[in-house]
């Protein structure tokens, strides 16, 4: 029995190294396809600003936002690449400062929440130690759903705080005045 339990461990083992590596695979194949289409967008904007035709204030800003949308886009398929090879191999984590994570979170949201006339505050947040990419996608997942998921005719209301608790952990919570969620989904909330 002990034979067959190592042999069935070490086939299990070559198995899930199999998975991890065709997925880093095609982590980097899919990256390296959608960031084509990326530089097209960001050289035709370039093009776009340095036509003969001059752009007026309203168009630059377009064009300027379209841009920042494709590097956004762009870092955004970088950290695809990022947690694919964190998932496929143990990134050590690494101190993090929340504050920053959701300031980039909440610049990423900048058009939404003008959009939503939402109202998203925080306060001093502490520094933890994490993977910065899988908090920031965190936080932005936790707000944009705060504004998609609000009451018709209402601004969104998004605070954040944190409390250290006496475990020696950090306890952050994210509050809003949305619709909320059905309780039957709750086991799916903080899956990928």
């Amino acid at each position: 029995k002990t034979n067959e339990t190592l042999i069935n461990e070490i086939t299990e083992r070559r198995r899930i190294a199999a998975e991890r590596e065709q997925l880093e695979f095609f982590a980097f194949l899919a990256s390296h396809d959608l960031q084509e289409p990326l530089h097209k967008i960001t050289a035709f904007g370039d093009l776009l600003v340095k036509s003969a035709a001059p752009l007026d204030e309203k168009a630059k800003d377009y064009v300027q936002r379209m841009q920042g949308a494709a590097v956004r886009m762009s870092q955004l398929i970088q950290d695809l690449l990022s947690f694919t090879r964190t998932v496929a191999r143990e990134v050590p984590f690494q101190k993090v400062s929340l504050n920053e994570v959701v300031e980039e979170a909440v610049k990423d949201l900048e058009l939404r929440i003008k959009e939503t006339r939402a109202q998203v505050k925080w306060g001093k947040l502490p520094d933890v130690h994490g993977d910065p990419v899988h908090l920031r996608q965190l936080f932005q997942n936790l707000i944009a759903n705060a504004l998609k998921f609000r009451k018709p005719g209402e601004s969104p209301h998004v605070t954040l705080e944190s409390q250290n608790l006496d475990t020696g952990l950090v306890e952050v919570t994210v509050r809003d005045n949305g619709v909320g969620f059905d309780e039957a989904q709750v086991h799916r909330i903080f899956k990928p």
